[in-house]
C-alpha cells in the first residue's frame, strides 16, 4: 500500500513543477531568519471521480491556498504542506472511499503521528469515517462537500468542522421556501440510477426534517424512479400528483427536463398548475447545467415556466477575490486541465470556495497559538489539538481572499443559495432571489417577487383537491350520482319489458 502512496506522490509532483520550486525558494529564503514551524493539511479528496469536489477542480483551491499562506505567514515561521493521498487508478465512489481510509490510516501512522497536521476530506474522499479517525487522533477536520449532521456532531466527532454546510440546512432553506409561499404538501422525486450522494442525501434530511415538531403541518412524501425506465417515470409522476402540486427534482438537470417532457405528453400534468423545483449543490455540467434551459422551443415554454431552479453561492466577496478567481482559473486550466462553464467562477461554487478556505483556516488557527509559543515550550501535538482549535472557531467569522467565513456553534458554515425562474421573454432562467442562510430568509430581487411570478399562483392543494373530486367539484360529482343512480334503477326496471315488447314483435 505505501508504494502505491508513493506512486500516487510522484504523479501529482509532477503536475505541480512551479509550486514546488516556489515552495523551496520560500523554504530558503526564510529559512535562516526564521525557526520554522511545520505544519501539513492531508488530503482525502479523490482525483478520478465525476464530483465537483475532486481534485480537478478542487486542487487549485488547496494549490493556492498553500502559496497564499507561505507568504502571509513566512515572517513567523509557518511552514504550510499540503500532502495528497489517492489513487489515480479509483473511478467509483466506492473504490476511493475505500482506499482514502486505508491511504489516510498508513500515512498518518507512519509520518504524520504526533506532528501538527490537520486532514481534508469530501464525498467519494472516505468523508463518512474521517471524522471518527479525526477524532481518535485529535486533529482538525474539514470537509469540502455537504455533510450529515452526525459527521459534525460536537459529541461524536468534536474535531470536524463542516465547510460547505449540512444537508440538514439545504432542507431547511427548502421549507422556508414552503413555508413563503403556503405550500405545506410536497413530493419528492429521486432518480434512483444518479450515484450521486446530495441526490440521496437530500432525499433523506427532508422527511427527517419535516418529523419535527415546528414542521408537524407539512406532509412531505416520497418516490424514485428510473429515467431509463419509462413506466418508473410514469408510476412516480403519477403517485405525486395524487398527492400534491408542488414536486422537488432530485435528479440530474437534463433528466429532470427529460421528466416533465414524458409527463405532459403523457397527460399526466398539466403545466402551471404544478411547481418543479430543481435542486443542485453546484451550477456545474456533473449535475446539469442550468443553460439546459436557455432558448427553450416553444412546446417547452409552459414547463419551464413551472420550474424553480435552485443551487448554491459565493455570497459576498472580498476585494482580492477577483486576483483570487483569476489565479484559481489559469491553475485549473493549467494544472489540471479542467475549464469551468461560462458565467461560472471559482469562488460561487462551495467546494471550490471551501477547500481554499480550508487551507487559510488552519493557517489562522495554528498562528494564533503559535504566537504564544515562539519558545516552542509547547509540543506540536499540543499546538495544533483538534478539539481546541475548532472550540477556538466557534462563533468567529475570518476575512479571507475568498471573502468572509463564518463558523457557527455547531461546527459548520450555511450555504447561501440563489433561486432562479425561467424569463419567457428572454428564454433564459434569471435570478429571482437570494437565500440568506444567516437570517433564513429569501431576498427577492426588486422586479421579481414572490407574490407576483406565475409559480406562486399555485395553490398548495386544487380547489377540487389532488384526485378532483373534493370542494365545487363534489356538488358536481354528488348531482351525477343522483342522476344516475335512478337512471341505472329505471333502465333495470324497463330493460326486460322493452326486450319482451321487441321479442314478440
Amino acid at each position: 500500500m505505501f508504494g502505491v502512496l508513493r506512486d500516487v506522490t510522484v504523479f501529482f509532483a509532477c503536475s505541480k513543477t512551479i509550486s514546488r520550486i516556489f515552495n523551496v525558494f520560500f523554504s530558503f529564503a526564510f529559512s535562516s531568519s526564521v525557526a520554522a514551524f511545520d505544519l501539513e493539511l492531508i488530503s482525502t479528496i479523490p482525483y478520478n471521480i465525476s464530483l465537483g469536489v475532486a481534485l480537478p477542480w478542487t486542487g487549485a483551491g488547496l494549490d493556492l491556498g498553500q502559496e497564499s499562506v507561505r507568504r502571509r505567514y513566512a515572517s513567523s515561521g509557518l511552514n504550510l504542506t499540503v500532502t495528497f493521498l489517492y489513487r489515480p487508478e479509483d473511478r467509483s465512489c466506492d473504490d476511493a472511499n475505500a482506499n482514502a481510509m486505508l491511504l489516510l490510516t498508513e500515512y498518518y501512522n507512519r509520518r504524520a503521528a504526533n506532528r501538527c497536521v490537520a486532514i481534508i476530506s469530501s464525498a467519494c474522499g472516505g468523508h463518512a469515517l474521517t471524522p471518527y479517525l479525526a477524532r481518535e487522533w485529535n486533529v482538525l477536520l474539514f470537509t469540502n462537500s455537504l455533510v450529515t449532521n452526525a459527521a459534525i456532531n460536537p459529541q461524536s466527532t468534536p474535531t470536524a468542522i463542516g465547510m460547505a454546510g449540512t444537508y440538514d440546512g439545504f432542507a431547511l432553506a427548502l421549507f422556508k421556501l414552503f413555508r413563503y409561499f403556503g405550500w405545506f404538501h410536497v413530493t419528492l422525486l429521486q432518480d434512483s440510477s444518479a450515484a450521486t450522494e446530495f441526490y440521496w442525501e437530500t432525499f433523506k434530511a427532508v422527511p427527517s426534517l419535516a418529523a419535527r415538531s415546528e414542521y408537524s403541518n407539512f406532509t412531505i412524501d416520497g418516490f424514485r424512479f428510473n429515467i431509463s425506465e419509462l413506466q418508473t417515470v410514469k408510476d412516480a409522476v403519477s403517485m405525486a400528483a395524487q398527492r400534491s402540486r408542488i414536486f422537488v427534482i432530485l435528479a440530474n438537470t437534463a433528466v429532470v427536463i427529460r421528466l416533465l417532457r414524458t409527463a405532459k405528453e403523457n397527460g399526466i400534468i398539466v403545466p402551471r398548475d404544478y411547481v418543479f423545483i430543481v435542486f443542485q449543490p453546484l451550477r456545474q455540467a456533473v449535475y446539469g447545467s442550468i443553460t439546459l434551459f436557455d432558448n427553450a422551443a416553444d412546446k417547452d415554454l409552459d414547463l419551464f415556466d413551472s420550474v424553480i431552479f435552485l443551487t448554491t453561492y459565493g455570497g459576498v466577496k472580498s476585494n482580492g477575490s477577483d486576483a483570487l478567481e483569476e489565479r484559481i482559473l489559469e491553475r485549473q486550466r493549467n494544472g489540471y486541465r479542467t475549464i469551468l462553464e461560462p458565467g461560472i467562477k471559482p469562488l460561487d461554487l462551495f467546494s471550490i470556495r471551501e477547500t481554499y478556505n480550508s487551507v487559510e483556516l488552519f493557517a489562522a488557527l495554528v498562528n494564533e497559538t503559535f504566537a504564544y509559543n515562539h519558545d516552542h515550550s509547547v509540543s506540536a501535538t499540543r499546538m495544533c489539538d483538534g478539539r481546541k482549535l475548532l472550540d477556538s472557531t466557534l462563533n468567529r467569522t475570518f476575512q479571507f481572499l475568498s471573502g468572509l467565513v463564518d463558523i457557527h456553534a455547531d461546527g459548520s458554515r450555511y450555504a447561501d443559495l440563489l433561486l432562479f425562474t425561467f424569463d419567457k421573454q428572454l428564454r433564459t432562467m434569471q435570478v429571482a432571489a437570494r437565500y440568506n442562510s444567516s437570517t433564513e430568509k429569501y431576498v427577492w430581487s426588486l422586479n421579481q417577487t414572490g407574490a407576483n411570478f406565475t409559480i406562486g399562483q399555485v395553490s398548495d392543494v386544487p380547489a377540487c383537491g389532488f384526485a378532483g373530486l373534493d370542494g365545487p367539484c363534489q356538488a358536481r360529482n354528488d348531482l351525477m350520482v343522483r342522476l344516475v343512480v335512478p337512471l341505472a334503477c329505471l333502465a333495470l326496471v324497463l330493460g326486460p319489458i322493452v326486450i319482451f315488447v321487441l321479442y314478440r314483435m
